[in-house]
């Protein structure tokens, strides 16, 4: 997100890029980190669980440490269920991007 609000800061633009050419997806997280995916599916008797699936990340915001985790397959909040967006700053004054969520 950081890149993101950087380089946009017309709001209606975020939220056009959010919806369209990276849908947002905010997912569960089931497990990890684990340092690779041998050892997540170590973790689970070998079989990942239904309706699950491994995603490669950083082990902490801002490390280039990679790892793995185990979330949901499908996303608990996806870009279609974005109402608004706009560029702010967050606590630090570090550019971030805030958003509102349809109701449901």
């Amino acid at each position: 997100m950081w890149a993101l609000a950087q380089s946009v800061t017309d709001p209606a633009r975020v939220k056009e890029i959010m919806q369209s050419t990276a849908m947002l997806e905010i997912r569960q997280s089931l497990g990890g980190p684990y340092p690779s995916q041998d050892a997540a599916l170590q973790d689970h008797g070998g079989v990942l669980p239904e309706d699950s699936v491994l995603m490669q990340g950083h082990s902490d915001p801002g490390s280039s440490e990679q790892a793995w985790y185990l979330v949901s397959r499908i996303p608990a909040v996806s870009g279609k269920d974005l109402r608004d967006a706009q560029a702010s700053r967050d606590e630090n004054g570090q550019p971030s991007v805030s958003f509102t969520l349809t109701a449901v």
